[in-house]
């Protein structure tokens, strides 16, 4: 995206760079791998995610959605709480992190204290072999181009959010009946807060 673009060539732009972050992220996807992650996340007794920034939108999104499907989740945005609920979890829980780059000392203090409780860690990250990989059990690459306007985390944040839309999808499949029961007691109690 250029200073001079018009507003139509920038939505062209946008809309280019969006659909190649998706198509990329999901032909990153080891999907014999992506199974065991919707199955460990399924049977969890809680389900903690961790992310920073625009990552930490997309955790934030993420939790909603599993505990519109009766997944408990733990989700905060401070750095502190985020400790202090990873020394809360045990073998029954997981732990999602979401980081682009992999390398954030927060985010590696986060997993490195589930890893030592006993959780399952899965990183959703960028770089296989960043960090935060390392420490990982499971790790499903978001792959986006960020540059010049990295500040606004619009690639990989799409690229996270199409991992993160697959796992809730999955779930969905998995838990069908009692998923879609849940599902709509939601929408049906929020609507009756309209009246």
């Amino acid at each position: 995206i250029a200073p001079n673009d018009n507003l139509m060539v920038v939505a062209q732009k946008l809309a280019m760079e969006k659909n190649h972050s998706i198509t990329e992220t999901t032909k990153h996807i080891d999907f014999k791998q992506f199974e065991k992650v919707v199955a460990l996340i399924d049977k969890s007794q809680r389900v903690q995610i961790v992310g920073i920034g625009g990552s930490g939108l997309t955790a934030k999104d993420l939790s909603y959605k599993l505990q519109k499907i009766g997944i408990t989740t733990l989700v905060e945005f401070d750095h502190h709480v985020q400790i202090a609920a990873a020394l809360t979890l045990n073998y029954n829980d997981v732990q999602i992190v979401i980081s682009f780059t992999g390398k954030r000392k927060d985010m590696l203090s986060a997993a490195n204290i589930a890893r030592k409780q006993g959780a399952s860690v899965i990183a959703i990250t960028r770089d296989r072999h960043s960090p935060l990989a390392q420490l990982s059990d499971y790790v499903i690459e978001s792959i986006a181009e960020e540059d010049e306007w990295r500040s606004s985390s619009i690639s990989s944040r799409t690229a996270q959010n199409t991992i993160t839309d697959l796992i809730f999808m999955a779930l969905l499949q998995k838990r069908e009946a009692k998923a879609k029961s849940l599902v709509m007691n939601a929408r049906m109690a929020i609507n009756n807060l309209d009246e």
